[in-house]
């Protein structure tokens, strides 16, 4: 499968009820076009959300760690990256091509929805098609300094 990237997506695109939420929450955070913080997300909005939910760090314009990997997204791709840097992590092979998707988000403040297949191990069979969003979080509301995503696998 081709990697398919939606920036700025419209909700038709998402294709998931997860994702929509997410995104729709997030959207309602947003004020005066400025950017919600993770402060503002309440967990108990979001209890369906959470076994789906990843927020990762931005510790500069070109490394992110995650500090939070939802058990559901742990259970599909079979460990726990919460603290680990996100390129070192990322199994798909493209991290060149994916982490354009975190550079977009931090550049231009907006969504972003990509959707793709990877081997997540070599001994895989089959790769593993998944759809993330990811949402930028700034603790002042200017400078982002966390994505919130959302992680929905084809299985």
């Amino acid at each position: 499968m081709d990697t398919q990237v939606f920036r700025d997506p419209d909700d038709k695109v998402l294709g998931s009820a997860v994702l929509l939420q997410l995104l729709r929450y997030w959207r309602g955070l947003v004020s005066d076009g400025r950017l919600p913080s993770r402060t503002d997300m309440a967990p108990s909005d979001m209890i369906p959300l959470l076994p789906w939910l990843m927020l990762i760090d931005v510790l500069d314009a070109e490394t992110y760690r995650y500090r939070l990997v939802g058990t559901g997204i742990v259970d599909h791709v079979g460990f726990d990256a919460t603290g680990m840097d996100v390129a070192s992590a990322y199994k798909g092979g493209n991290w060149s091509e994916i982490a354009k998707d975190y550079t977009y988000v931090l550049q231009h403040r907006k969504p972003c929805l990509t959707v793709t297949s990877v081997f997540v191990s070599p001994n895989d069979p089959l790769p593993v098609t998944y759809r993330r969003l990811l949402l930028p979080l700034a603790r002042d509301g200017v400078n982002i300094d966390m994505f919130v995503g959302a992680i929905q696998f084809a299985d």
